[in-house]
């Protein structure tokens, strides 16, 4: 194994609802010689890949980067936001031995977040209403200047308006297993933003951090539901500690055939 364990470990970015690949470049760049095999996948109806039709579902997004993760044939951890922690935690079930740790930045609980039908209109609403899309960003967020802003409106625009609604629905219901403790043993780093009114502090405390074994908890400063892009370099230095701690451990495990 390397001096650096940690370098042979893949780190696996998946993004949120209205988001894509591009959300983690700054994280990536950040991290140096460790981002330099990072993966970002899009996920369908999003992105690069937003021309990818329904029907979505948390097991069809969680299929698709498995299959991709699967193809590595090395170690990773697996880095999901948002609606991308649900689906980090799915393909962590599926890939077994070869997910050495998650890191959930400002995630949604796998058992959904449930919220009532007149809440999960103004979801459908967004699609084809860039406005829309700008007020809910700077809804969520606290630190996005206007060109971190613009850059996620966009994001948010490739989709289609009929598919904002659908993947809404979908982080929203969440998943049956999330009704159960993680399957997940390994490691597991939740980081929220502090000022994030959406994935709140009590929500972790509550309804995320419970269902781990012995999570890591952290916040990121001056960061709403976006830290990744409202404050990237922090983002950065957490997971470049997360990927340190799982070099380590790494570095005292006999390999397993992945």
């Amino acid at each position: 194994m390397d001096t650096d364990a940690s370098s042979s470990v893949v780190p696996v970015f998946i993004h949120g609802f209205l988001d894509g690949a591009v959300a983690w470049a700054e994280v990536v760049a950040a991290l140096g010689e460790r981002g330099a095999d990072a993966v970002c996948v899009d996920l369908p109806g999003m992105g690069d890949r937003a021309d990818e039709d329904g029907p979505y579902s948390l097991d069809r997004f969680a299929d698709d980067v498995a299959m991709r993760v699967r193809a590595l044939k090395r170690p990773v951890v697996l880095v999901g936001h948002s609606m991308g922690a649900q689906i980090a935690e799915l393909v962590a079930g599926r890939l077994g031995a070869q997910v050495c740790g998650l890191a959930l930045l400002a995630p949604v609980p796998l058992r959904g977040t449930r919220l009532p039908d007149d809440v999960m209109q103004g979801f459908h609403a967004l699609g084809g209403n860039p406005q829309a899309l700008r007020e809910l960003r700077l809804q969520y967020s606290v630190s996005l200047d206007d060109a971190r802003l613009a850059k996620l409106i966009r994001l948010g625009a490739l989709m289609k308006a009929d598919s904002i609604g659908a993947v809404a629905d979908i982080w929203n219901r969440g998943h049956p297993s999330g009704l159960e403790h993680s399957r997940y043993r390994g490691p597991v780093l939740i980081v929220g933003g502090k000022d994030d009114a959406f994935v709140t502090a009590e929500m972790i405390a509550e309804s995320i951090a419970p269902h781990f074994d012995n999570p890591t908890v952290g916040f990121i400063d001056e960061a709403g539901h976006w830290p990744h892009v409202e404050q990237p370099a922090s983002v950065a230095a957490t997971l470049d500690a997360f990927l340190t701690g799982i070099g380590l451990i790494a570095n005292t495990t006999e390999p397993e055939e992945l």
